[in-house]
């Protein structure tokens, strides 16, 4: 596990792990009144990690993730933590990483229920392939995100899917099948 006290020259490592700590479990590290294990969260998962990948802070979300790491079992092996290095590896254009990432993300988030979780990261490994040219794997992977994100109520995770199945199918110069899912996209979110 992460000790309690680091190094000086860590300060900046037991900043990032006391605001996950915050994220994932509620508290601050050390403090025995926090309940136990990690509470339910109706946050985007992306939004309860600590670094923002926009704005091409990829290399700081990779830290943060290298960070992450070092959290004590179970909080290491929150799916959320491979769903922030996809999304780093995405903002980075290294999308071999950013694919076997979302992947880890997804299997972890289905064996411990998080369906919006899996159905996110199946989005995110969708882009991952899609940047790689494997856009029939990335249309069935998106499908599977549309399919969840609507179970769970997720309009928000419906109208992503689609817009980009839109994408894919412009891609591949299907324009009427881009432009149908264009529409139900907009739709959605009406």
């Amino acid at each position: 596990g992460v000790p309690a006290v680091l190094p000086r020259e860590d300060r900046a490592t037991r900043s990032i792990l006391d605001h996950v700590h915050v994220a994932l479990v509620g508290g601050r590290r050390g403090n025995r009144d926090t309940g136990g294990g990690p509470q339910p969260r109706a946050v985007r998962a992306a939004q309860s990690l600590p670094v923002d990948v926009d704005g091409g802070r990829g290399q700081e979300a990779q830290t943060v993730v290298v960070a992450l790491r070092r959290l004590p079992v179970p909080l290491r092996d929150d799916p959320r933590i491979d769903l922030q290095e996809a999304l780093a590896a995405q903002s980075l254009a290294q999308y071999e990483r950013q694919t076997a990432a979302a992947e880890r993300a997804v299997d972890k988030a289905r064996r411990s229920g998080a369906t919006w979780i899996e159905a996110f990261a199946l989005a995110v490994e969708a882009a991952g392939r899609r940047a790689q040219g494997q856009l029939q794997p990335a249309l069935a992977l998106l499908d599977r995100s549309r399919s969840m994100s609507q179970t769970a109520g997720d309009r928000a995770g419906v109208a992503d899917a689609l817009t980009q199945s839109g994408v894919i199918a412009r891609e591949m110069g299907e324009l009427d099948r881009a432009r149908e899912l264009y529409g139900e996209a907009l739709a959605t979110y009406r």
